[in-house]
Parts: structure tokens; C-alpha cells; sequence
């Protein structure tokens, strides 16, 4: 009766698992989603805005072009912090699995 009990007891902690996953990769969805969000989306409103506005005040157009540099440099950050998330988990991958099995066949 132990053994059919311990059985059953791992075949229910397979779907705590998976659930575990899929709120982890819920959150990783929503935080890309909210990053998205605060950056291409700001950087197109202050774009848009900057180019609908007939105003020639020299301050006000001082204003603009600084909220429009600064969230172009935020765009840009997060998608260079992209890149380099994406080119590190490359090279642990290629690090983990591909040397060793090189490494090994060589020697």
C-alpha cells in the first residue's frame, strides 16, 4: 500500500510542477509585455507628439527633444539588453552541451 501511495504521490507533483512553469513563463510574458509598453510605446506617443505639434516656442521644443532622446535611449537599451541575453544564453548553451562533446571527441 506504501508503494501505490508513493506512486501516486509522484504523479501529482508532475502538474505542481508544470503549474509552477506556466506562472513563471506568465510572468515573463507580462514583464516583456510592460518593458514593451514603457519603452516603444512612450517613444512613438513623444514621437508623435513632437510631430504633430505646430508650437515654435523654443523651451517647448527644448522639452520635446529631451523626452524624445531619452526614450529613444531607453528603447534602444532594452533592446541591446535583449541582444545580449539572447548571445549569452547562445554561448552557455553552445558552453554546456557542444564543448564537452567536442572536448570528448578529441581526446
Amino acid at each position: 500500500m506504501a508503494f501505490v501511495n508513493v506512486r501516486q504521490l509522484a504523479h501529482r507533483t508532475i502538474p505542481l510542477v508544470h503549474r509552477e512553469l506556466e506562472k513563471q513563463l506568465t510572468v515573463m510574458v507580462l514583464v516583456q509585455v510592460a518593458v514593451y509598453v514603457c519603452t516603444d510605446v512612450g517613444y512613438s506617443v513623444v514621437s508623435a507628439i513632437s510631430a504633430i505639434n505646430t508650437d515654435r516656442d523654443p523651451v517647448y521644443l527644448a522639452k520635446m527633444n529631451l523626452a524624445n532622446a531619452v526614450t529613444l535611449i531607453v528603447s534602444v537599451y532594452k533592446f541591446i539588453l535583449h541582444i545580449c541575453l539572447c548571445i549569452s544564453t547562445i554561448s552557455s548553451t553552445i558552453l554546456i552541451c557542444i564543448v564537452p562533446n567536442v572536448c570528448g571527441a578529441v581526446l
